[in-house]
């Protein structure tokens, strides 16, 4: 005999989840730069002239080129030692004269002394003679100053812009549970 039997099918119930996640937004502004500068600088060059100072005066008088005060000048001192060496010859004779007495000969030497022409002076010279022209040079002076102006620089930085949105998840039902039974194997009167 076959009994009657009872089927039993059930479903489960399932959730479902919806994510949403936008993308995070980041912005950054450049900075705002400003630079500002004088486009000259300003330079300042001084110079003090060089100078040359020759001095040809004794070279001139070398070659007999003299004014008239320093020929003037020049003959009256070669005038005033001829006029002593001529005293200190005399008064070197008067003196050999004096001692006369004592035989040694003094007039025999005084005229031999007198008689005599003195020997001609040969000498190699040049005109102007060396190191008779005078040269003094001053080399002056440079001096240079450079005043530099500075360059003015500014900057205003911009912080960056961040945008972060939430994340969200949403739940929602996807399968309902269910239930359901069935009598399976032999007829069943259902109408009672």
């Amino acid at each position: 005999m076959t009994l009657p039997r009872l089927e039993i099918s059930t479903t489960r119930s399932e959730v479902g989840l919806q994510t949403e996640r936008p993308q995070i937004q980041l912005r950054q502004q450049a900075a705002d730069l400003q630079i500002q500068q004088q486009y000259m600088d300003n330079l300042q060059i001084s110079k003090k002239a060089s100078k040359l100072y020759i001095d040809q005066t004794e070279a001139f008088a070398d070659a007999n080129l003299k004014s008239v005060f320093r020929f003037t000048k020049d003959f009256s001192q070669k005038a005033h030692q001829k006029v002593l060496s001529y005293i200190q010859k005399q008064a070197q004779q008067g003196d050999q004269l004096m001692k006369i007495e004592n035989g040694n000969g003094a007039i025999g030497h005084i005229v031999a002394e007198n008689s005599q022409r003195k020997p001609k002076e040969i000498n190699y010279g040049t005109i102007p003679k060396p190191f008779a022209v005078k040269i003094n040079y001053d080399p002056g002076e440079t001096s240079i100053r450079v005043n530099r102006n500075t360059v003015d620089i500014q900057i205003n930085r911009n912080e960056p812009q961040l945008t972060i949105p939430k994340w969200q998840t949403q739940a929602y039902l996807k399968q309902k549970n269910s239930i359901s039974f069935q009598a399976v194997g032999t007829q069943v009167n259902r109408g009672l």
